[in-house]
């Protein structure tokens, strides 16, 4: 196992700074820890304990009723014991299970004055001790037709309550379970299964009566090592025709919200795993069991609880959902319910709180676990559909995922990538990586998307890291140091682009697309693509030309012109952005808004390219293809966030159209035809991609060895 305790430490040290206490020991953590990954394993009782419980009522007559209560952790309340002395009082028998630490000295006093009675047995147990080896025990001990179990309760009326058992009894008599409709058919609205799926703590059977030998049975075979949904456990295959459901309220009150312990929390999130794992992280098991463990998270959350305590509720939840994607499960909707259920993007401000995440998190994932871990955009997945991406995949294991921007579970998911990263012995990206996305800026290499030397990024060195970049050329590479504010960039070329050489590729998407949208042979394929804009709001592009008028004068010319939105717009337009561009399917079909291609292959479709600012205008360089600009703002966009690293359009060898004018653009589109003929086109071609020449993934291949 791998070396947890420096980190425990961090852990043990910055809690104790931030509570201002110093209740937080090393065996505390180590516990909670070891809860979680399974490495502690719940006890049961010695065999000499277990033998003697045995023995206590075996020359005795069966009881109609026997009671066992759990008064350990924090199950305890000193009106329990007064309840407890009653039944014994009238001859009941009775097991408590308890723990004299977790006692005041004056319950400690009636727990003594308990062990005189013939009808009392009291056993030491803990937290730690498995509830399913302590239920076991105790139907062999009290040799009973009937158990009913207690973990907390006010005092109650021993007299009035068993008058109403024997009522409910006698009406019903021979089913396997007694249990109210209220605590039955709680919940059953939100989880289909009713109250008894959710309710996940010990407290759960409290007040529940079960015929014994049926009790026996169901737990014979259970899994000792699982404590929580214990109610769900030994009930979850009788027939609902053998459950009596009684109209009466619950017989005992709750746990006090204050209660909730960090145990609590880890074998929520330990049993949860498990659970998952009897199902293989099959989509139809676990869906069913996160949804459980949401409604614990919920329930949870509510609790008035303290820093530690929600801190390790978000561990819990970003470990359990790692797990998940570790087994290729989609949880994409588990996190937006999760994120809204506790809302995690609002308690993420509270630094105390996510320092604390950022500390835990460590303990769980071991480190190089995979070789690799790969992070891509959902909407730009050109690695991981690369060349680049089988070598890699036929040498070393690839944890490969998608990182999704701009959705209300961003700072929840950033954390999942995180465990991801930690997991891996070098991350690779095709975008710059918030530094909450990932561990280790020297183990975290930047496979860019973009190629050649245009225009500044909207890049903070504060927020964002790009590790090691890989660019397009090496006369890129000083320049990509200082933009990028890193030590480190190398010209090895863009593994992105190495499909563009394979001729089967291009003429494959240019099959498809012409298919798709009905063009004929002897038409010609504009492909436009305008860069992402950042301003005072979120907003796309204003193309500025009637789309209609346009395409009618396109028909004219055998022309089609295909644009495809920026990737960041993709998902986000309806949480905070206007599509300003006027940009729609023309109704004659020759000006297409695409949604089924990716960038790749309507570039490889296409007989034209335009762009007004964006790098993409390089991968039209490497395939040599006719260019044109479409810049109708240029002195607004120098002004903005982004502007330029160049003096543009004149350092920029292509035919340039600056007003929204249909003619104007067709215009530009016969200029471009003779652009990739001259001098000037080929040498800013070399400038900027002379790396990219079709064995990128090789160099880079050879470059990842190195280092691993």
């Amino acid at each position: 196992m791998f070396n947890i305790q420096p980190l425990i430490e961090n852990v043990i040290k910055r809690t104790n700074t931030l509570l201002g206490t110093k209740y937080v020991t090393e065996e505390l953590v180590n516990s909670i820890v070891m809860k979680i990954l399974n490495k502690e394993k719940y006890e049961c009782l010695s065999a000499d304990i277990a033998d003697g419980l045995k023995n206590v009522f075996q020359k005795e007559e069966k009881q109609k009723y026997a009671f066992v209560a759990f008064c350990f952790g924090r199950y305890v309340s000193d009106n329990l014991f007064d309840s407890l002395n009653d039944l014994v009082k009238v001859g009941y028998r009775t097991l408590i299970y308890t723990n004299p630490s977790d006692c005041t000295k004056k319950v400690r006093s009636k727990i003594k004055w308990l062990k005189r009675k013939r009808n009392a047995v009291i056993v030491d147990v803990s937290d730690n001790h498995s509830y399913v080896d302590l239920i076991l025990r105790a139907t062999e001990c009290l040799r009973s037709e009937k158990l009913v179990f207690y973990t907390f309760m006010d005092k109650i009326n021993v007299r009035s309550f068993i008058n109403r058992l024997d009522a409910v009894i006698s009406e019903n008599d021979g089913k396997d379970v007694y249990v109210s409709s209220e605590y039955w058919n709680a919940g059953r609205e939100s989880s289909g299964n009713g109250s008894i799926y959710q309710n996940w703590s010990l407290s759960g059977i409290s007040g529940v009566v079960f015929r014994s030998e049926f009790l026996t049975e169901s737990l014979r075979n259970a899994d000792t090592n699982k404590n929580q949904w214990l109610l769900n456990r030994i009930v979850k295959d009788v027939a609902k025709e053998s459950v009596c459901i009684y109209e009466e309220q619950y017989l005992f009150n709750k746990i006090a919200s204050s209660e909730i312990t960090l145990t609590d929390i880890a074998g929520a999130a330990k049993e949860t795993i498990l659970e998952l794992e009897s199902v293989n992280f099959g989509c139809d098991g676990a869906d069913v069991i996160l949804g459980r463990f949401n409604q614990v998270v919920r329930d949870l959350f509510r609790c008035n609880i303290d820093v530690l305590k929600k801190a390790l509720i978000f561990t819990s939840v970003c470990y359990v959902l790692y797990l998940c994607e570790i087994h290729k499960l989609d949880v994409e909707k588990w996190k937006q319910v999760f994120c809204r259920s506790v809302d995690f993007c609002h308690t993420f401000t509270y630094k105390e709180v996510y320092g604390m995440i950022c500390r835990i998190l460590p303990v769980l994932v071991e480190e190089n676990q995979t070789d690799i871990f790969i992070v891509e955009n959902p909407e730009m997945t050109d690695i991981g559909k690369s060349r680049f991406f089988e070598l890699i995949s036929e040498k070393y294991s690839v944890d490969y995922q998608l990182k999704r921007s701009y959705v209300d579970y961003y700072r929840l998911n950033n954390l999942i990538l995180k465990m991801h990263s930690r997991a891996a012995r070098l991350t690779l990206s095709s975008v710059s990586l918030r530094k909450d996305m990932y561990y280790y800026p020297e183990r975290h290499i930047t496979l860019w998307h973009g190629l050649g030397w245009l225009k500044k990024t909207v890049f903070t060195p504060q927020n964002y890291s790009v590790g090691t970049i890989i660019c397009s050329s090496k006369a890129c590479e000083e320049g990509y140091k200082a933009h990028f504010h890193t030590d480190s960039a190398i010209g090895l070329g863009c593994v992105q682009t190495d499909r563009l050489y394979d001729e089967d590729f291009i003429n494959s998407s240019r099959e498809k697309v012409r298919q798709k949208y009905g063009i004929p042979d002897d038409c010609k394929v504009i492909f436009f693509a305008p860069t992402f804009r950042m301003g005072g709001k979120r907003h796309y592009y204003n193309f500025g030309i009637d789309i209609d008028e346009l395409a009618e004068k396109l028909k004219e010319h055998n022309l089609y012109v295909i644009t495809k939105r920026h990737h960041i717009f993709q998902e986000d337009f309806r949480d905070f952005g206007t599509d300003e561009s006027g940009v729609h399917d023309s109704e004659n079909g020759h000006f297409i808004v695409d949604s089924s291609f990716n960038f790749t292959e309507l570039m490889c479709s296409c007989d034209c390219f335009v762009t007004d600012y964006s790098s993409s205008m390089y991968y039209a360089f490497i395939l040599k293809l006719p260019i044109f600009l479409y810049a109708t703002d240029i002195d607004e966009y120098k002004k903005g966030p982004n502007g330029f690293e160049i003096d543009y359009p004149n350092d920029i060898p292509l035919p340039l159209v600056d007003k929204p004018d249909a003619d104007e653009f067709i215009n530009g589109y016969y200029r471009s035809l003779s652009v990739p003929l001259t001098e000037e086109y080929l040498e800013y071609r070399k400038f900027n991609v002379q790396e990219c020449d079709g064995k990128v993934a090789e160099r880079v291949m050879d470059y990842i060895s190195s280092m691993l």
